[in-house]
């Protein structure tokens, strides 16, 4: 990874993680939400510890001294944001799942308001309005008519939820551990494992489990060690690389990555409410997050 190019390292990010809607779509009938959610980060896990063995004990000290922030993260953006995502993609489909979870730069900052009470720029309040506007195109299928009857499909309320999710995951970023990305994404990996075992195993008795078969394999093996692992490393290093700012526009490549992949292995159709409230939330994106000191690097994926 050492000697790819960052554009390249940036780019694979945001195609595996485009990939993660089109297969949580795919499987959607077939796999339960806590299932795929917990088989995803077990899997991830299970890598992530080879991997980082070494660097994980040495930190272990600092993680311990961060166990309510390892606790609340966790549960946050793992058990909270994926299993929302992939309960969502029961209801909704992969192109509306991708666009909503793309806003996730613009909702930091507000998160960030609710919670400290920071200032948001000009900037950054034209992007959220923009962003907004182009969610609700989204959520009412360019019906607007919807907004007063309060028709929204129920997978899309889900995968707004995520997006609230992630963001404060995302904020609580900066009270982080101070360990390795590696470390501290096997640390979260191994904490949100754990908190999603009980509800798996609920699922499991309440709801059951999945056939073994070859495409549900591939599957987990895919938001496991591509979506989870290939992707997180490699944009931590293209973000090295060349640097927050720069490397952030990268990640609104994700839709029209997801909306392509669905179109072509779904078959599912872009309608003109999807150009329309694309073009919002991409303008919304630009708006806010293209700028020196940009928040949008704490969302790192969304996915």
């Amino acid at each position: 990874m050492h000697r790819v190019p960052a554009p390249v390292l940036l780019i694979l990010s945001a195609l595996l993680w485009g990939g993660n809607f089109v297969v949580g779509r795919a499987v959607s009938a077939g796999i339960p939400p806590l299932s795929l959610s917990f088989y995803r980060w077990l899997t991830a896990l299970v890598v992530l510890v080879i991997i980082s063995g070494p660097a994980v004990r040495q930190s272990i000290p600092e993680l311990r001294r961060h166990l309510g922030w390892l606790a609340i993260s966790s549960f946050t953006g793992v058990l909270l944001f994926h299993t929302l995502v992939y309960t969502g993609l029961h209801t909704t489909t992969a192109v509306n799942a991708s666009l909503i979870v793309a806003t996730s730069p613009v909702v930091i900052p507000l998160v960030v308001y609710v919670a400290f009470r920071e200032h948001i720029t000009a900037r950054e309040g034209v992007g959220i309005v923009a962003t907004m506007l182009g969610v609700i195109v989204v959520l009412t299928r360019g019906d607007f008519g919807a907004l007063g009857g309060l028709r929204f499909a129920v997978g899309d309320l889900l995968i707004l939820g995520a997006v609230v999710a992630w963001a404060v995951y995302s904020v609580g970023l900066r009270r982080r551990p101070n360990v390795p990305p590696v470390v501290l994404l096997t640390a979260v990996a191994a904490v949100g494992t754990l908190l999603l075992l009980p509800l798996y195993l609920w699922e499991l008795a309440t709801v059951g489990g999945f056939a073994p078969t070859m495409p549900h394999i591939a599957t987990i093996l895919y938001v496991g060690l591509f979506a989870s692992v290939t992707a997180y490393l490699a944009w931590n290093r293209g973000v090295v690389m060349i640097g927050p700012t720069k490397a952030g526009p990268y990640l609104n490549l994700m839709p029209l990555f997801s909306a392509t992949l669905a179109v072509l292995f779904l078959g599912e159709t872009i309608h003109v409410y999807h150009l329309v409230g694309g073009v919002f939330i991409a303008f919304g994106l630009w708006v806010s997050t293209v700028q020196p000191g940009d928040r949008s690097l704490l969302a790192s994926s969304g996915t």
